[in-house]
């Protein structure tokens, strides 16, 4: 996993992830790949503009997952909403919550029996973000997903996988 690890993001303005580097104990099998769709799954967007409390946007993150054969579609749906405007540690900060929904589908072929995936989930959150450093000074989230992983015999038998993830992370700013 990456726990422990320090993980350096290049971002847009609003928080898109461009490309993500990992230092420290990662984990073997861990590639670059998988710490940035990570990064860009955690990190929360930002607006395009200026907004104020209320203001509400949409994020869509689409990301293809490639595991042992299997291409997977993983969409994340999110809407953010701007609470009231607050201070911590006597800094204003923007809080914001957001919540939405994750699907997951796709196939392949693993030692020649053919693999389907499919599931769905939510996720929900919440950050300050401080806008005279743009910066996130906290930020929260939760995401669960349900899913089946199905494998097709080669005589055409299929059994079912289920599987239940849950994801608690945190992140807070530390300087």
């Amino acid at each position: 996993g990456l726990r422990g690890a320090v993980v350096t993001l290049s971002t847009t303005p609003q928080g898109e992830v461009l490309d993500a580097l990992a230092s420290g104990v990662v984990s073997p099998g861990i590639g670059g790949q998988y710490v940035e769709r990570a990064a860009a799954a955690f990190l929360p967007r930002l607006p395009e503009r200026s907004a104020t409390p209320g203001a509400m946007w949409t994020d869509t993150l689409l990301v293809t997952e490639v595991l042992q054969g299997v291409t997977a579609q993983v969409t994340t749906v999110l809407r953010y909403t701007i609470s009231d405007t607050s201070a911590l540690a006597g800094r204003p900060v923007v809080p914001i919550e957001y919540s939405g929904t994750i699907s997951v589908t796709g196939s392949g072929v693993i030692e020649g029996s053919r693999v389907e995936v499919e599931g769905s989930g939510r996720v929900s959150g919440h950050y300050l973000f401080d806008p005279a450093d743009r910066v996130f000074d906290l930020h929260e989230q939760e995401q669960v997903l349900e899913s089946t992983l199905i494998l097709m015999s080669p005589d055409q038998r299929a059994v079912g996988i289920p599987s239940r993830q849950v994801l608690q992370a945190r992140s807070e700013r530390l300087f």
